[in-house]
């Protein structure tokens, strides 16, 4: 009986262990991100605001600078997003630019409004068939998305 009672114990013991390593193991694959985000924090912390924005935000960023650099601050803009949290950081860098948020180009919006600004998964092939419209002129193209000036009837 006592020979059994230790066998249980040193079974329950590498269990244990073995638990232990899982856990463990476990734990840095799910916070792998999180670990290489907080080695990474020191240097993103001494950088320049422009090249901060650009780490943690992305293409996003880069074409809300090509909108910025290419419309007056007064400027009348359509947006096309797919992603909502794309158009939260559009609007954010966008200011003070009246920007109207939009799933869908609709031509009787365009006499409202100056500019039409699109950023879609879609890309390349979408920008192409906005840049066939007669009433838009494209100004940019790059960073992920398009820029076009809207042509106003009877200007």
């Amino acid at each position: 009986m006592l020979k059994n009672s230790k066998s249980v114990q040193v079974a329950e013991r590498y269990f244990i262990a073995m638990a232990l390593i899982a856990w463990i193991a476990a734990g840095f694959t799910i916070f792998k991100r999180e670990i290489k985000a907080a080695l990474e924090l020191p240097r993103i912390l001494s950088l320049i605001p422009d090249e901060k924005k650009r780490v943690i935000d992305g293409q996003i960023y880069d074409f809300a600078q090509a909108v910025v650099n290419n419309t007056p601050p007064n400027a009348s803009l359509i947006f096309l997003y797919d992603n909502p949290n794309r158009l939260r950081k559009a609007l954010y860098y966008l200011y003070p630019r009246k920007v109207e948020p939009a799933l869908a180009a609709k031509r009787e919006e365009f006499d409202k409004h100056d500019y039409l600004a699109a950023y879609l998964v879609e890309g390349h092939d979408a920008y192409r068939a906005l840049g066939a419209d007669d009433a838009l002129e494209l100004l940019h193209e790059g960073h992920g998305g398009a820029i076009f000036g809207i042509k106003r009837r009877g200007r």
